[in-house]
């Protein structure tokens, strides 16, 4: 039996697009009617660039942490 390699592995394509919807939502809200009656403000572009560098930062080490464990345990 072939074992599957996991550090390879890609999210499925409804986690995907849940993940996507919310990024789209949380961007969208406050510039809607609703924002107003929940008090939201937009953020500045440069804010939204900042979380942006961060999350793709974070991927990125999750990345590498997790490529360097499936190494050392020989998975």
């Amino acid at each position: 039996m072939a074992r599957q390699r996991r550090a390879g592995s890609k999210p499925g394509k409804y986690l995907l697009m849940a993940t996507l919807l919310v990024v789209f939502a949380t961007i969208l809200l406050p510039i809607t009617p609703f924002a107003k009656l929940l008090g939201f403000q937009p953020l500045p572009i440069m804010i939204l660039l900042v979380i942006g560098m961060i999350v793709v930062l974070y991927i990125l080490a999750a990345e590498i942490v997790k490529r360097s464990f499936y190494k050392r345990v020989n998975f």
